[in-house]
């Protein structure tokens, strides 16, 4: 069970609650691109309005005192259970890459450009031997994970349609999923399918806090059916909570969870992203261990929760060439991602902002970084932060270092 963060709900169960609400929001702020090329270059944390972010109001159908399973049918679709209504809230921001500009796409379509028949030939060549990566068909999967990413995003304001649950009880809940996924030595995977279906499991239900529990490991559950070879007995996911739920409350959460995602359970995580992304790299593991930390830590965080998986692998793989002072952002990098450093700035700057109070912010992935299997990446990460880091100078990375491999 999750230390120093429990209460027990009036109908007998152990419930998550939040920490003191004494915490200050996080700050989001950010610097102006100094290009003198381009006055679209200005770089903010504005709320992306280019996709309307969609709540949900608060009817009887959604509560989970309603639950009526012999009614289940209707919630065979996501979110079809409550009416939707738009809200933009300029102080919460949606972490995502600024709108093209004249330099963006000049520095996206060079990098085609220069890069793109040779090294699209090239990773023909080097995967054809290797029938898992399907190489003739890479551009068209591709494809196909970027319109999956944005079909099966959670809406941004989501918590705004909660009665008990909030931002707060979400950073505890998804901090004991991280060490829950630990404990079973899960696939990396399954960790980001597990949070991302209890965002969009919260989209279109309103939750007690006596069942938020149940809602993250009936994720978990599901997530490990789902991407796992061996997965954990119900018993076993049982134990994690204390049997606070029996076997039959789990497996009735899991047939919910299922009806109200609409079965719809294939989302492209960051880490697919990111292994395409780490072929500009060699896939040097150093760097790809340093962006899992990266993104596991956003997954604590309320601010990327609408964030597109693939602009999250690149800014993470990006943060961490440039601490570990392995390389500037490069046409290869663009060819790979699709964004130029310009439009990686937000994300970057945000987990930075993050990496200031880690222990606080995400202390179940720090500690985890902690550890010898993954480098002592987290400790590496706040010593070169404490020595002054700095990122470098927007001019000089979108520049020539751009142009050369």
């Amino acid at each position: 069970m999750i230390a120093n963060s429990h209460a027990t709900a009036h109908d007998g169960h152990t419930a998550l609650i939040p920490l003191p609400a004494n915490q200050e929001h996080l700050a989001n702020d950010c610097e102006s691109c100094d290009l003198e090329v381009c006055q679209d270059c200005e770089l903010n944390l504005e709320v992306d309005d280019s996709r309307p972010v969609q709540i949900y109001s608060q009817g009887n159908e959604s509560r989970d005192e309603h639950v009526g399973y012999e009614g289940i049918e209707l919630y065979m679709t996501t979110y079809d259970g409550l009416p939707p209504k738009t809200v933009l809230d300029p102080t919460h921001p949606v972490i995502a890459p600024r709108r093209y500009s004249a330099c963006d796409l000049e520095e996206i379509n060079a990098a085609k450009l220069v890069i793109g028949g040779t090294v699209a030939y090239q990773d023909l060549l080097d995967d054809m031997s290797d029938p898992y990566m399907v190489a003739g068909y890479s551009q068209e999967i591709f494809t196909y994970m970027h319109e999956l990413e944005t079909r099966m995003l959670p809406y941004t304001h989501y918590m705004d349609g909660q009665e008990e649950v909030d931002w707060r009880m979400r950073s505890i809940l998804i901090n004991w999923i991280v060490d829950v996924h630990d404990r079973f030595r899960l696939l990396p995977e399954t960790l980001f399918l597990a949070v991302n279906y209890i965002d969009r499991f919260l989209c279109g239900k309103i939750v007690s806090t006596a069942k938020l529990q149940l809602v993250g490991v009936t994720a978990l559950l599901v997530a490990t059916k789902y991407e796992e070879i061996s997965c954990p007995e119900i018993r076993e996911i049982g134990s994690v909570v204390e049997n606070c739920y029996s076997d039959n409350d789990i497996i009735k959460a899991e047939r919910y969870m299922l009806t109200m995602l609409g079965f719809e359970l294939g989302w492209p995580g960051p880490l697919n992203f990111l292994r395409r992304i780490s072929k500009a790299d060699s896939y040097d593991v150093e760097t790809r261990t340093m962006a899992k930390y990266f993104l596991e830590l956003a997954l604590v965080d309320y601010r990327f929760v609408s964030t597109l998986p693939s602009y999250l692998a690149a800014a993470t793989h990006c943060l961490a060439m440039l601490i570990l002072e392995k390389g500037y952002w490069k046409f290869l990098h663009v060819y790979y991602s699709g964004f130029t450093y310009r439009q990686l700035l937000p994300a970057i700057q945000t987990l930075l902002n993050c990496l200031e109070r880690p222990l606080w912010h995400h202390e179940s992935v720090f500690t985890k970084y902690t550890e010898e299997r993954f480098q002592s990446t987290s400790l590496v990460v706040q010593r070169v932060l404490s020595s002054g880091f700095v990122l470098p100078n927007h001019r000089y990375v979108g520049g020539p270092v751009a142009y050369h491999e």
